[in-house]
């Protein structure tokens, strides 16, 4: 079967547009893993504070 002019264009248009979405979603990925990673951080930084205070009336 052969699609007119008009049924590629409109293929290639729908297809620009999944590729687009795709790439939206792969950013709004690598966004989640990136606050995932800056929780990481937070915690770790609140769990080395916790253990300097908790170690600082220990060794006082």
């Amino acid at each position: 079967m052969f699609a007119g002019a008009n049924g590629v264009r409109k293929l290639q248009g729908v297809q620009r547009e999944r590729e687009r979405e795709r790439e939206r979603e792969r950013e709004r990925e690598r966004e989640r893993e990136r606050e995932r990673e800056r929780e990481r951080e937070r915690e770790k930084r609140m769990d080395e504070q916790l253990f300097r205070t908790d170690t600082a009336y220990v060794t006082d």
